[in-house]
């Protein structure tokens, strides 16, 4: 009986000794946590896992849930559980080996691997380039068509690159989030237009006779010599582009208007030099346009028909398909200056005012008007009655006859001066306008005098055309006669 207690004494005290060996032993191992865990979910990764560094511990292992997008509340590298030897709810002061197993568990967003590099997007259509990332896992793509190139400058037909979150592509080793923003940007060659451009410089006698820079988009094209003509083409992209005429050398005198592109155009300028400013007026604008069936482009300003044979014109005008034609004589060549059958205006749908590139329909009535003789008038001949043999024509009806066939002025009384000539336009001028100020001393352009009782003469001037607005044009006339007896015999503003 004693020996049995003494056996159970013995293995009782054995336990004990071997439990204070254990504890012994693993106090000198043991690490006693300075935060719960608690305090360590929502905390970033890194920072976690230097804090369970310091306090001691080895054997740290990671764990990444990829489940986060780059746009939500949850930051990446989010910690979410922290295990030490299987425990995911210690407290502070709670024990373990500095060998215990510890795993930390975080959020990320997912990060994927370039699909291209930069040489093979150069060469790949935009729809390739998105099948590529989207084939790889990128959720955001976004396609961009620019275009931006020169078509005179390059040979591709298109240049691409790429961003992710506003930053160029650069190596392929990079890695981005799933959810970044990929944006694919095509570039194209933009659309341009072949501009023939006409410059009617209007030259002054006297003064402001200086030379005129063209510009475009405030970049120089040509130098303009004052008073000669310019002609050339522009190549322009679509648009709206400032067309500019500056004084050499004083770019504060200036003209400029607006020219808004969608096609190929002709277009032709007139300017004027003043002191404080240069005067820009379209003569014409032609745009390169697709016309209706019914529709006919005239490819004259009505005063390029003017002088010109009407037989041509007619002809010219069925063949662009006008079918209303009408043309209509005017006796009123007396002294042969004015060539025969040449036209004296082409009115459109009633208005002479058309220029080039004006678009009608073409069953409007056209009229054609054109210079005669004025004793090929029907109702200035005079017919002579079949008479009998014996019957003699009286003085009275001999010298009416006479009259008749008379020129309309005498010019062996006095000879015709420039001045007086000047004034018979100005005259003729104030009575078929409400406002008609000619400038025939400072806005002088040709005085010719045919003989001593003919003058042709061309000046500026300031004409009111009815609507109120006073428009600044060039007038023609041809003056003849004497000073005391004399006649406009043709008269023309434009």
């Amino acid at each position: 009986m004693k020996l049995v207690c003494l056996a159970k004494m013995k293995r009782v005290v054995t336990i004990i000794l071997l439990l204070f060996l254990m504890t012994l032993l693993m106090g000198c191992g043991d690490i006693k946590m300075k935060k719960g865990v608690e305090e360590y979910i929502g905390d970033n990764y890194i920072k976690v896992i230097d804090e369970l560094k310091q306090l001691g511990f080895s054997d740290i292992k990671t764990i990444e849930i990829a489940d986060l997008t780059s746009y939500g509340e949850t930051q990446d590298g989010t910690v979410s559980e922290v295990s030490i030897e299987g425990n995911t709810e210690f407290s502070i002061d709670t024990a373990f080996s500095k060998d215990a197993k510890v795993v930390v568990t975080y959020h990320i967003v997912q990060k994927l691997s370039l699909p291209v590099t930069l040489d093979q997007v150069s060469g790949m259509g935009s729809v390739e380039i998105v099948d590529a990332f989207t084939n790889v896992g990128f959720i955001n793509i976004q396609v961009e068509e620019v275009y931006d190139l020169d078509p005179d400058e390059i040979e591709e037909a298109y240049q691409n690159e790429i961003k992710i979150n506003d930053d160029m592509l650069l190596a392929s080793s990079d890695v981005y989030p799933f959810d970044a923003e990929v944006k694919v940007i095509c570039h194209y060659p933009y659309e341009k237009y072949d501009i023939e451009l006409k410059i009617d410089f209007i030259g002054n006698l006297f003064f402001n006779k200086y030379d005129v820079t063209l510009l475009v988009d405030d970049s120089e094209q040509s130098i303009l010599e004052h008073g000669e003509d310019w002609e050339g083409t522009l190549r322009l992209k679509a648009g709206e582009h400032t067309i500019k005429f500056a004084k050499r050398n004083a770019s504060s005198v200036k003209g400029e208007t607006v020219l808004d592109v969608t096609s190929k155009i002709a277009v032709e300028y007139k300017i004027y030099c003043y002191g404080d400013d240069i005067d820009v007026k379209i003569v014409y604008l032609d745009r390169e346009v697709e016309l209706a069936d019914n529709e006919v482009k005239v490819l004259c300003t009505e005063s390029n028909y003017r002088g010109k044979n009407y037989k041509t014109i007619k002809q010219e005008l069925v063949e662009l398909g006008f079918v209303n034609i009408r043309t209509k004589p005017v006796y009123d060549i007396i002294w042969g200056i004015t060539e025969k059958e040449s036209i004296s205006n082409v009115m459109i749908g009633g208005a002479n005012d058309y220029k080039r590139g004006d678009i009608f329909l073409n069953d409007v009535e056209v009229v054609i008007t054109y210079h005669m003789p004025y004793e090929d008038d029907p109702e200035n001949k005079v017919v002579e009655e079949e008479k009998d043999s014996d019957k003699k024509t009286s003085d009275e009806e001999s010298e009416k006859e006479s009259s008749q066939k008379k020129p309309i002025y005498d010019s062996d009384a006095e000879v015709l001066d420039e001045y007086d000539a000047w004034k018979a336009v100005e005259e003729y001028g104030e009575s078929q306008y409400s406002t008609f100020d000619l400038h025939y001393m400072s806005g002088k352009l040709l005085a010719e005098q045919k003989d001593d009782n003919t003058w042709n003469l061309k000046a500026l001037c300031d004409v009111d055309t009815g609507n109120g607005v006073v428009k600044n044009c060039n007038c023609e006339a041809t003056v003849e006669g004497t000073n005391l007896d004399k006649r406009v015999t043709y008269f023309i503003v434009y």
